[in-house]
């Protein structure tokens, strides 16, 4: 089975087990299913590129960030986001090696406001990686809502496709 169809199959079953959850309606069994779905998914997100060795699960996302270096303040986009880190897509002003400031991730019409620093790890053309340094329990606490919150929406988009 290809990979984007096991992802699907995955989310497909972990939309259901999620929404029985939420009903009220899953038992012991259906609870240690959830949680299996859930690390099976997370291991198939981690799998990337065979020539790409990754730390963190990315999720792919369409992202707003709001990001700060020095007294400037500038928006931009994320294609995915991780744990360890934020990829970034479009023209960017950003060199490599600066810290900045992400102060907001924005999906949709949710805020999630923040004050996490990056370094830029690394940049292209029309794309550059962050990496998170020196997060503080409170960042910390921020990046797992906002990872959490795109893992569900990324798995009810890879059930309806």
């Amino acid at each position: 089975m290809g990979h984007e169809r096991e992802l699907a199959r995955v989310a497909t079953e972990l939309r259901e087990l999620e929404r029985r959850r939420v009903a009220g309606e899953l038992d012991d069994a259906g609870r240690l299913r959830r949680r299996e779905s859930i690390a099976e998914l997370l291991q198939l997100l981690g799998r990337g590129e065979a020539d790409e060795r990754r730390q963190h699960v990315r999720i792919p996302a369409d992202l707003e960030v709001h990001l700060r270096i020095d007294e400037v303040t500038a928006s931009c986009s994320a294609a995915e986001l991780s744990q360890g880190g934020l990829g970034l897509r479009g023209e960017l002003w950003v060199e490599e090696d600066a810290l900045v400031l992400v102060e907001n991730l924005r999906v949709g019409a949710r805020d999630f406001p923040m004050a996490v620093r990056a370094r830029v790890v690394w940049k292209a053309a029309a794309s550059a990686g962050l990496a998170f340094v020196d997060v503080d329990a409170q960042g910390e606490r921020q990046l797992r809502s906002v990872f959490e919150d795109l893992f569900w929406l990324y798995v009810e988009r890879l059930a309806a496709s």
